[in-house]
């Protein structure tokens, strides 16, 4: 009991500080906007958006530092979200290859970024954009994601219904008159904005898997798009919120402890649905298939 207090004081000692506040605000608001948006990409079957516009965040933060005079952290939003257009109008013109699309992306920028890293007068300010550097979210920084997190919650509802055809029947939302190129690049858009501001925070390397797993365990969890969507939200949010105090907690990487924390839970749910499923077949043919048996 005694070492419980301790821990809750110090945690409650910790948001003493500025810094700590920001960041609790940044995971909390990254823990909402990123599963909204990782649904969509997902249903979608584009997955690798993610692994594709954090890679490009990574190089407009390059740029960034290169450059200088600006925020790395703007950068990486205009850089992504120029790329998450070009990713668009290349969709639309190899529509048999859209994965092509994402590879040449990821390639372009990984060797963009690698390259600008040598010319850096100290490269190593690029490593915490890498795996996160969640205690230095500056008050600017956490105006940004405010702003991406609140655009993205009022479009997804105010075209919810769109959205939730688009992503499941495009082709039958494309003949009833949607105007899909348009709704999948303001889709595309808010996503890079989202994941170059959450770069910051959870990692380049890093931030594509906070938009996938929390939906992955909902898949797991629930069939319909709205509750998947509410599970996946809850889910991120534990996972971001536990990671942060964990790494409070234990000195280590705030992006890292996040992932893997948001993995467990992933395991944890995919045992425990396999382990149900096995009591369910056990229950079956004890209760169900015995009857059935002709008695000797």
């Amino acid at each position: 009991m005694t070492s419980d207090l301790k821990t809750l004081f110090s945690i409650t000692q910790i948001f003493q500080y500025g810094f700590s506040t920001n960041a609790f605000w940044a995971c909390l608001m990254v823990g909402l906007v990123l599963p909204i948006l990782g649904l969509d990409v997902t249903t979608k079957h584009l997955s690798m958006m993610g692994d594709a516009l954090s890679h490009t965040a990574l190089a407009g933060v390059a740029i960034g530092l290169l450059v200088g005079g600006i925020s790395p952290t703007y950068m990486a939003v205009i850089i992504s979200v120029l790329s998450s257009l070009l990713i668009e109008l290349m969709r639309i013109k190899f529509k048999k290859y859209s994965e092509m699309t994402l590879a040449i992306i990821i390639s372009a920028s990984a060797g963009t970024a690698g390259l600008i890293q040598h010319f850096l007068p100290n490269a190593n300010k690029i490593d915490s954009f890498l795996f996160g550097s969640i205690l230095g979210v500056t008050t600017g920084d956490l105006l940004i994601i405010g702003v991406v997190t609140g655009l993205v919650v009022l479009l997804s509802i105010l075209f919810y219904r769109t959205n939730m055809y688009v992503s499941y029947n495009p082709y039958e939302a494309k003949i009833s008159g949607l105007k899909i190129n348009y709704i999948n690049i303001v889709t595309s858009v808010l996503t890079a904005a989202a994941i170059a501001v959450s770069s910051s925070i959870i990692g380049s390397l890093l931030v594509a898997s906070l938009m996938i797993i929390p939906v992955a365990i909902a898949l797991q969890l629930v069939g319909s798009y709205l509750w998947t969507l509410i599970v996946a939200v809850i889910f991120a949010e534990i996972s971001s919120m536990g990671g942060f105090l964990i790494s409070l907690e234990a000195s280590t990487s705030s992006g890292s402890t996040i992932v893997v924390f948001a993995t467990f839970l992933l395991v944890l749910v995919l045992a425990g649905k396999g382990i149900y499923k096995g009591f369910q077949i056990l229950y079956i043919r004890k209760h169900v298939l015995e009857k059935d048996l002709p008695r000797q």
